[in-house]
């Protein structure tokens, strides 16, 4: 079983545990969305998840983390990726903005 294919089993396990609990009344946090990590454009296994995540009905962020060996370097050196110019730091600033646009707060230039 790929790394997809248990990420989105795990997914599954988590949503379903958060029903539950929300069921139960202890959980009131609205699902802003997921965010799909460490994709790469063109796979078939980022092409798969995106599928599924679809069809799941649940909120997705718009924009993807890619993968990239530089992040992990970032991380290794206590970089933030948002710091960096390029994809992945773009990437995180458009997350950045998403989450705030879908709590209403909006982003400060």
């Amino acid at each position: 079983m790929s790394a997809d294919h248990l990420a989105l089993a795990a997914l599954g396990t988590f949503v379903g545990w958060l029903n539950e609990f929300r069921d139960e009344d202890v959980i009131h946090a609205e699902l802003l969305g997921v965010l799909r990590t460490m994709t790469t454009r063109g796979s078939r296994a980022t092409q798969a998840t995106l599928a599924a995540l679809e069809e799941s009905g649940l909120p997705l962020f718009e924009m993807p983390i890619p993968k990239r060996v530089a992040v992990e370097d970032n991380v290794a050196d206590g970089v933030l990726a948002v710091e960096n110019p390029g994809p992945v730091g773009d990437a995180y600033r458009t997350l950045a903005a998403d989450v705030l646009a879908k709590l209403g707060v909006g982003v400060r230039a």
